[in-house]
């Protein structure tokens, strides 16, 4: 069981806006670790893209205060097919955790990429004894490629009601087959209840919990789809607006069921800030965040 409270940190994006909107909260010394998206440096593609100079001082800094964490979005962990993008993917990462060190690196569940296809929304799979394979498989080579402990984040779509409710089994059978921890992401969660009709809180007990290492906390929007308006709004997890109270309500309720949690990460896209209050929210919902994770542990 992890004693110690959870360090309170941010996901880093690369966009000028993000780093004036970012810049304060380190100024005033609230950031203890970030995590840094390892596949911005090359996308899903082959070619390594060029980065602000400031992104590398500062992780630089925070792998240098063993405070660093990793996240990849297009490894694609369960699609059927082995890629030879994977293996370039996992060549990347490997280079870069050769780079500097990170406490640990974490992927999506779900796929992205089948055949020609490398650039999508992440999607789910059913249950099965093959997918179960694959995705213990696709960890394994994660963690082997990074050096260290690899984990998989819970995702904010289902293929049905049914198949929310088994989420948390079926990355629960992954992990145990492949040593691996779970990133639980508390905005896909509730996202998940709000569009398949369930109680977050509810689904967040199907969830194997003391496997949890790291969550996430981020806004998202609400999106009415022309072809079927009658069906009403369908929740984003897209990282662009203010956190939900909803969300921030479910941090210590998940705090207190999570004997393992070391960090706690908000996130919010770069190229959503239009406006000072913009500014201003990301901010303020950063510290709701971290009084939160204090009054937890209080």
């Amino acid at each position: 069981m992890n004693q110690r409270p959870p360090r309170i940190g941010l996901n880093i994006m690369v966009d000028d806006a993000y780093r004036a909107a970012a810049a304060p909260l380190f100024a005033e010394g609230l950031v203890d670790a970030v995590e840094w998206n390892v596949d911005q440096r090359w996308l899903y593609g082959d070619s390594a893209r060029k980065l602000p100079r400031w992104i590398d001082r500062l992780l630089d800094l925070y792998a240098a205060a063993d405070c660093l964490y990793g996240h990849g979005v297009w490894f694609s962990v369960l699609s059927a097919r082995w890629e030879p993008r994977q293996d370039r993917w996992l060549s990347n990462l490997a280079r870069e955790c050769r780079r500097r060190r990170y406490r640990h690196i974490s992927e999506h569940f779900g796929f992205l990429t089948a055949g020609a296809f490398a650039e999508g929304t992440l999607l789910p799979v059913p249950k099965t004894e093959a997918s179960i394979r694959i995705g213990a498989d696709r960890l394994a080579r994660l963690a082997d490629a990074a050096g260290g402990a690899a984990g998989l984040e819970n995702l904010a779509a289902a293929l049905g009601p049914d198949d929310a409710d088994a989420q948390g089994g079926f990355l629960d059978a992954i992990l145990a087959e492949a040593g691996g921890f779970l990133l639980l992401d508390l905005h896909n969660l509730y996202t998940l209840g709000v569009n398949m009709g369930r109680d977050p809180a509810d689904l967040l007990s199907t969830y194997p919990l003391e496997r949890v290492r790291e969550i996430h906390v981020s806004g998202g929007s609400f999106y009415r789809t022309r072809a079927a308006p009658e069906k009403g709004p369908f929740r984003l997890d897209s990282h662009d607006g203010p956190l939900p109270p909803e969300v921030l309500a479910l941090l210590p309720r998940a705090l207190a069921r999570c004997p393992n949690v070391e960090v706690v990460f908000f996130e919010r896209r770069g190229d959503t800030f239009a406006s000072k209050d913009d500014f201003t929210c990301y901010r303020d919902d950063f510290r709701a965040v971290r009084r939160a994770v204090e009054d937890a542990h209080g």
